[in-house]
């Protein structure tokens, strides 16, 4: 018996997705806005650097839920697993057998 995900799959997929994008359009903005010359300069930071760090920010805090609601399914389904029998049937001589 193979282990079987939850629904909440789509959801890491989903929210995986999103956290590229966000991070896509940090690059974007870091890069083709002047986000980073405008670090760079030093002087008070405008609205690219601002943006940017939002983007980054809620980039990885996204990817963090993501990977928490990954976690959840992962121990459900290795639980779901061991639940459903034994794991190795033939190990040490009982033969799949289970215990009355």
């Amino acid at each position: 018996m193979p282990f079987e995900f939850g629904a909440g799959m789509k959801w890491v997929r989903r929210l995986f997705l999103v956290a590229a994008a966000l991070l896509a359009g940090w690059l974007l903005v870091w890069l083709g806005f002047g986000g980073r010359a405008d670090f760079v300069a030093g002087e008070p930071y405008g609205a690219s650097v601002a943006v940017g760090a939002w983007l980054g920010f809620s980039a990885v805090a996204v990817a963090a839920v993501a990977g928490v609601i990954f976690a959840q399914q992962l121990v459900m389904a290795i639980l779901g697993r061991i639940d459903a029998g034994p794991l190795f049937p033939g190990l040490l001589g009982r033969r799949g057998r289970r215990r009355p």
